[in-house]
């Protein structure tokens, strides 16, 4: 489970902040080099794999081999194996994500955010710290 802190993240744009975490605001800024940007406060959300539509995609959708002629295929057993099968694949997705997520770059996904701010081009690291000083966190 990712780190339920508001921490801060910044980006040259507002949809993919690849700097961070940080644990305050003027870290977030600095690591722009006077360039500009986006600023956020936000909590990571944790990498996560549906079951549900890994199976939906590769069965039903994208595989020609399993694709039925004239209707969907549909999977044998009945509804409680096919339920226990796709419970027991949801676990081990989790359980895969949860080992592995380090390894994923995943710039956009917060569960929630706030405080975020366009961060203006600073001439020098006074203009950096005025406006610091002036625009609330």
């Amino acid at each position: 489970m990712a780190d339920q802190a508001w921490q801060w993240w910044s980006g040259s744009n507002d949809e993919f902040y690849t700097n961070g975490p940080f644990e305050c605001r003027e870290h977030a800024v600095e690591v722009l080099d006077g360039y500009g940007g986006y600023i956020i406060e936000a909590i990571k959300q944790d990498v996560r794999f549906s079951a549900d539509q890994l199976i939906d995609v590769q069965y039903f959708e994208d595989d020609d081999y399993f694709s039925g002629e004239g209707g969907d295929p549909d999977r044998k057993g009945d509804k409680e194996e096919i339920a226990k099968a796709d419970a027991e694949l949801q676990e081990l997705l989790n359980a895969w994500c949860a080992k592995w997520q380090h390894t994923f770059v995943a710039p956009e996904m917060f569960a929630a955010t706030r405080n975020a701010a366009s961060v203006p081009k600073f001439e020098d690291e006074a203009a950096q710290k005025a406006w610091l000083a002036q625009v609330p966190a």
